[in-house]
């Protein structure tokens, strides 16, 4: 009896709060006896393992590559009895031809970013209008950046009570992407 004492203490210290740190792509249900894969709909997991205990919707954030072509328009320097300061320097940042960003001196600017040439450039102007109110850039770069945004995905708990683990599924647009072990049930 101290054996299993033992071997239940050891569980659920060293295994369960590691448990909920491993995702798989399939778990079986053995309440229909049936697996449910990663990709499955909503109604297939529920056909499979009964309705779940809980559900909590919530937002995840999540980064996903972005490919930007930034314009840098430099005014130069500005000498005054001997003393030379750098004028500014304005930053347009595009994304499919459409400006996503735009900076001075490193600086956002949220609104009616300035050019001297023309007049004023915003969010969502075309490359075409920065070419007509800017002119030719300075300098152009091209780079990927992160871009973090949020993405609604809704958790289904299934607990089967205080000796087996929770299972814990992930749907997105109503479609399994994650399967994870929980800690265990009560």
């Amino acid at each position: 009896m101290k054996i299993i004492n033992r071997f239940l203490l050891l569980n659920l210290l060293v295994l369960s709060p590691l448990a909920h740190a491993y995702s798989y792509t399939n778990y079986y249900c053995d309440k229909h006896f049936r697996t449910v894969t990663v990709g499955a709909s909503m109604d297939n997991v529920r056909a499979a393992c009964g309705d779940p205990s809980s559900t909590v919707i919530k937002q995840v954030p999540m980064q996903t590559p972005l490919n930007v072509v930034q314009w840098i328009y430099t005014l130069g320097l500005l000498s005054v009895d001997g003393v030379s300061v750098n004028l500014p320097s304005l930053t347009v940042t595009f994304s499919n031809n459409q400006i996503i960003e735009i900076s001075r001196n490193n600086m956002p600017v949220t609104a009616g970013g300035y050019c001297n040439i023309n007049g004023l450039i915003n969010i969502g102007d075309s490359t075409y209008n920065v070419l007509a109110r800017c002119g030719q850039p300075n300098f152009i770069n091209q780079r990927q950046i992160m871009q973090t945004s949020n993405k609604q995905v809704t958790e289904w708990i299934y607990n089967f009570g205080p000796y087996r683990q929770q299972v814990l599924f992930d749907f997105e647009n109503g479609a399994l992407t994650q399967i994870t072990m929980g800690q265990l049930g009560n």
